[in-house]
């Protein structure tokens, strides 16, 4: 994948290049160089000599080089590409020699996060994390040369199975860690001194870590971390004593912890994942994973990706403790930083501290078995970020779905990769000639479903509207509601009228001794003054007056178009009647400044197309506003999430807006506050990128891209809080079963 282009094009599936069709049918593990050698002998010469190329813009001929910033991959791959083994106790391909790991019944567990905290922090003496106090530092930094030296311990791996080995399986001795190999990427020349050779895939992190989630949340018996094993080694740590299995009749109960829900939360968790519907294009109907075992299944990794970062903190509002639910809050919103399209670097240094204290906090709730390395890598996400700028041109998203294509381009399943092969060389040239078809339809010019159309140029911003309208018009009469609208387009189309405002309001001052009534007064009288003043300056010829302020100043045909659905700005709007036949919802908007005091939001209830005269038209939409006054009772903003009453109503007098003024946000059910209380999401729609303008007197050297904030309201859990539900009977076990759990204990 090129880098050195725009994000919107970076990620393209034209701009991918298929450097290597690996034979399979299994994959080649770490026989993986083999395969590399062609490749990395022509980057060695597009780094070292490069290639004459020709510029279309200078007309002249260049020398064009190139060079590897990253490998994007999955974990599995990532041991293959870095020569570092991903299995094992020294998983970490960060920490390398320093990761820090415990063997717990069965498996290794990835804890022991309070080494990244300060060496004052109370947290390190605490015993309630895994029974021991925490003296270790953080893991070091291993710089290129750090690692090359390292590899000098490791043997030179013949590819291949060994014919002499019986075992099939090279011993490595304790010098060699987990190092597998020298990667071969390492012979090109500036790759030891790359900052960051290979990405930590976010995509599959977020899937990993939503599972061990959800799965614990709702007991499921396939991926809850939960398990008899998982009490018994809180019993071998000696923590946590009140989840211990208890004996009771012959029988050893297992008390319901706090941080799974019982039978009957589960039914309305998964209840109200069944509600949700989210906009057009945003995501999968997630309702379908819902299964009759009051579990979630079957989701993809943009499912999690969803779950995650929008739908499980409202999930959980109404069922876990509240320092549980604070700090998965925190954990999603984290993710939902992380994975943002624009990011700060002084954001980034407060996640980086941020994340430490999550895991920290996770490791006070969740049992040892949780903390898988998937786990664990998260804290290395932040500064991964740092040098690498935002997730989406560094993840598994655009690739995976890439190599379905590839996969769809297989006729002949004897050769599937001579399929591909041959299937992809057309597919270039079809790429190269569409690119200078502009007269058809082609990939490149067919429009996105939710394409718009592009207005007139007219030189005021309320005339000039991207907006198609969807379905069967009708017609309605504006009425008392002309004034209302005519009144709202003066005071929202930009700066063309500050002059004549400023003019009328200074009237007013000459005229009115009564200076508390001189809003009321221009409210009332400037719509009409204006209206006089441009038909002077028309019947004049006065340039000043043009079509586009003269068109303003009369009031639009009282005879106006109605719409169901319209598309604005690549956003799919629907009017709240229609909208609520569909799975998808498209009804929520919001308008104002994500700085001003006030946002307001509400649903969409009429889309009206009004006609001026010279031919100009606005869009307008209008709304039910929610009463979202801070000082009011029908707002609440709880872990960074807003709740607003939907029975409350706020300007039922000017319920318009332009259609371009309007964002789209839906709608989630609040359990914890009850009936009519719902929880707004904002969405941030894919193809649609904000082009910051330059500004000179902004300093742009702190920034690699992002878009919200990245606050976290740290709580901290005391070691004497309970982490297990006295008013819910516990499971019962055999004794047998347990007897198998002891037996599986390797010391």
């Amino acid at each position: 994948m090129p880098y050195n282009m725009p994000p919107w094009s970076m990620m393209h599936k034209s701009n991918y290049l298929l450097a290597l069709l690996i034979l399979g049918p299994k994959s080649p593990g770490k026989d993986f160089d083999v395969f590399l050698r062609p490749l990395v002998d022509e980057l060695k010469i597009l780094w070292t000599d490069g290639v004459e190329a020709y510029d279309e813009y200078s007309k002249s001929n260049f020398t064009l080089r190139a060079a590897i910033l990253w490998t994007v991959s999955d974990f599995p791959a990532y041991a293959y590409l870095s020569g570092w083994s991903t299995m094992g106790r020294m998983v970490c391909p960060v920490c390398l020699k320093d990761t820090r790991w415990k063997r717990i019944r069965g498996k290794q567990c990835y804890t022991g996060h309070r080494c990244f905290l300060s060496d004052t922090h109370s947290w390190r003496k605490n015993r309630g994390f895994d029974g021991k106090p925490e003296r270790r530092g953080p893991p070091r930094e291993f710089s290129g040369d750090d690692i090359l030296q390292q590899l000098k311990e490791v043997h030179n791996a013949t590819p291949g199975k060994a014919t002499n080995n019986k075992d099939k399986k090279r011993k490595r001795s304790a010098n060699e860690l987990n190092w597998a190999k020298k990667s071969i990427l390492f012979e090109l020349p500036y790759w030891s001194k790359l900052l960051m050779r290979h990405n930590l895939d976010v995509m599959h992190i977020e899937k990993n870590v939503c599972d061990n989630i959800v799965g614990t949340l709702l007991n499921d018996p396939l991926k809850s971390k939960d398990t008899l094993n998982a009490r018994l080694d809180l019993e071998d740590h000696n923590i946590r004593k009140e989840l211990w299995l208890r004996e009771r009749n012959g029988k050893f109960e297992k008390p319901h912890a706090k941080y799974t829900l019982t039978k009957d939360d589960c039914k309305e968790f998964c209840k109200f994942i069944k509600s949700v519907r989210l906009p057009d294009g945003y995501a999968s109907n997630i309702s379908r994973c819902v299964t009759d075992a009051n579990t979630l299944g079957g989701m993809k990794t943009h499912d999690c990706h969803v779950l995650l970062q929008k739908i499980l903190p409202v999930a959980i509002l109404a069922f876990l403790d509240r320092k549980i639910r604070i700090t998965l809050i925190e954990f999603c919103q984290f993710f939902q930083k992380l994975c943002a399209k624009t990011l700060y670097v002084s954001e980034l240094e407060d996640m980086k501290i941020g994340i430490v204290i999550i895991l920290c906090k996770l490791e006070q709730i969740f049992p040892m078995s949780f903390f898988t390395i998937m786990v664990h890598l998260c804290v290395h996400l932040p500064e991964q970020a740092l040098l690498g700028g935002p997730a989406p041109p560094r993840w598994m998203f655009g690739i995976e779905r890439r190599m379905g294509t590839y996969k769809g381009y297989v006729r002949n399943y004897a050769r599937p990769d001579g399929s591909i092969a041959e299937a992809y060389v057309v597919d270039e040239a079809i790429t190269f000639l569409s690119r200078y078809l502009t007269d058809i339809e082609t990939r490149f010019t067919r429009p996105e479903r939710n394409w718009d159309l592009s207005s007139e140029d007219y030189k005021m911003d309320v005339f000039n509207h991207k907006i198609r309208t969807l379905g069967a018009p009708k017609f309605g009469n504006l009425g008392l509601d002309g004034n209302v609208v005519q009144w709202y387009l003066l005071n929202n189309c930009g700066s063309e009228l500050d002059d004549y405002i400023k003019e009328h309001k200074e009237l007013i001052c000459l005229t009115s001794s009564r200076a508390q009534e001189w809003d009321n007064i221009h409210k009332r009288e400037f719509p009409a003054w204006f209206k006089k003043k441009m038909a002077i300056l028309r019947v004049n010829g006065d340039p000043v007056a043009s079509d586009d302020l003269y068109s303003l100043s009369q009031l639009p045909d009282d005879r106006y178009t109605i719409w169901q659905s319209c598309i604005v700005n690549g956003v799919r709007f629907r009017c709240k009647e229609r909208d609520d036949k569909f799975k998808t919802q498209c009804s929520g908007v919001c308008t104002g400044d994500d700085n001003c005091d006030t946002i307001y939001y509400g649903v969409l209830l009429e889309i009206l197309e009004l006609d001026f005269i010279l031919g100009r038209k606005v869009f307008m939409f209008r709304c039910k506003w929610y009463n979202t006054d801070p000082k009011g009772r029908t707002m609440v903003v709880n872990y960074k999430l807003t709740s607003v009453d939907t029975s409350s109503q706020w300007y039922t007098e000017d319920p318009f807006i332009l259609a371009t003024q309007a964002r789209q946000v839906f709608y989630l059910d609040d359990k914890a506050l009850g009936k009519n209380w719902m929880v707004v999401q904002k969405v941030n729609h894919r193809c649609i990128y904000d082009i910051p303008e330059h500004d000179a007197n902004v300093d742009a050297s702190d920034d690699i891209f992002q878009e919200e904030d990245a606050s976290f309201p740290w709580l901290v859990l005391k070691e004497e809080d309970i982490v297990h539900k006295l008013d819910v009977v516990g499971f019962l076990l055999k004794i047998n079963m347990l007897l198998k759990s002891f037996e599986q204990f390797i010391p």
